[in-house]
């Protein structure tokens, strides 16, 4: 039986937003098996406006995770390690619910939030404010 390497990750290397995606997020969706044309960066992710109330504002996601037929499944944020990750669900719901507004009938929307800090991470149904 092997394990996985991140259980030998010194958080201590992770100081910013960047790091935990590079040396967290990254080693983690290639452990789960996602094959890399399934993992879409924020470079190749569009951005998309959300509301806030009356408000209208950009939204931007760290990594969007198609599945195997191809249609976008769970948003992954990364956040810094002194971020308390509850606080980010909002950002990654908002995502999902726009991107699930513009979809053509039988086309399978956003399912799950992946939010993580690299210390904690929580899986949340793109529906549901409690992981």
């Amino acid at each position: 039986m092997s394990y996985s390497t991140l259980f030998s990750l010194d958080s201590r290397k992770l100081k910013n937003e960047a790091q935990v995606e590079t040396r967290f997020v990254a080693p983690l969706l290639n452990e789960l098996g996602y094959p890399n044309e399934a993992i879409f960066p924020k470079e190749n992710v569009p951005k998309l406006i959300g509301s806030e109330g009356s408000k209208k504002r950009e939204l931007e996601i760290d990594f969007l995770l198609h599945d195997p037929e191809g249609f976008a499944s769970t948003i992954v944020e990364a956040k810094t390690t002194t971020e308390n990750i509850e606080s980010h669900w909002g950002q990654a719901a908002s995502y999902a619910l726009s991107h699930n507004q513009k979809l053509k009938n039988g086309e399978k929307g956003i399912e799950w939030l992946l939010i993580t800090n690299g210390l904690m991470t929580a899986l949340y149904p793109h529906d549901r404010s409690g992981p």
